[in-house]
């Protein structure tokens, strides 16, 4: 089960947070043209709905 988010921080542009079963740690990734992009773990106080 994978839930995402897209969050825009001024003068970073927009960044895709990810809630991802299959994640251990927060992985954080750069990419010149696709962006910054935020693996998450399930954890209920990240990934809850909303």
């Amino acid at each position: 089960m994978t839930k995402s988010k897209i969050i825009k921080i001024d003068r970073v542009g927009q960044i895709l947070f990810e809630c991802n079963n299959l994640a251990r740690h927060i992985n954080i990734s750069v990419k010149p043209f696709k962006g910054v992009r935020v693996a998450v773990p399930l954890i209920p106080r990240f990934c809850r709905k909303k």
